[in-house]
């Protein structure tokens, strides 16, 4: 076993894509980055900012740190600061990157907000992804079913998965209706027509 700080409480952490290490946000805000090999501590970061999580990019060497006002992407070795997201949205909520890492989704903690898709290496907006549909009477009654059943009101949680071959962006929001988007430009393709709480992508 290996304590990561024994003085500071840890907030979250997070393993690189790779492996090679693991990611700790400590009470203090600072980061350590551990390798997973030998358990030796790789390096320590303090930003000076609030942290509340951490999301790794793909190629297993840089991570997207989230925080209460400043969002930011680093290298785990250096603390070397790459892409800034600044006051370009909020990216509390849930998220992640497409395989490539040059597309970022977030996702939204609370139900009634659009997910964004974002330019991962510029950290500028692409587009608000809508959580309705143009047919107000359609939405009006899906979302009536959505407040009036416990059992979906509890467990349901806002969902978006990019494409395996990064070409498509899918989402599940409070409306119940499946939409289809280009991953690229986030433009809306298409829409599936039945009420759904949940959806998964096939690997091929």
């Amino acid at each position: 076993s290996y304590s990561l700080n024994r003085e500071q409480k840890v907030k979250s952490f997070q393993f690189s894509t790779t492996g090679d290490h693991l990611m700790a946000v400590l009470e203090n805000n600072q980061i350590q980055v551990i390798n997973t090999r030998d358990l030796s501590t790789v390096n320590r970061f303090d930003f000076g900012v609030d942290i509340d999580k951490l999301v790794s990019c793909p190629d297993g060497q840089r991570a997207l740190c989230i925080g209460a006002k400043s969002h930011f992407i680093f290298d785990i070795k250096t603390g070397k600061q790459s892409v800034t997201f600044g006051q370009h949205g909020n990216l509390s909520g849930d998220g992640g990157f497409n395989l490539t890492g040059d597309r970022y989704l977030s996702i939204p903690d609370d139900i009634d907000e659009m997910a964004v898709l974002y330019d991962a290496d510029t950290g500028k907006i692409i587009k608000e992804l809508p959580n309705g549909g143009s047919d107000g009477e359609k939405q009006a009654e899906n979302e009536e079913q959505f407040n009036s059943d416990d059992v979906i009101t509890d467990y349901f949680r806002p969902r978006a998965v990019f494409g395996p071959d990064n070409r498509l962006l899918v989402t599940l929001f409070k409306d119940l209706t499946i939409r289809v988007f280009n991953a690229r430009d986030g433009e809306l393709l298409g829409a599936v027509e039945q009420r759904a709480i949940n959806f998964d992508i096939s690997p091929d």
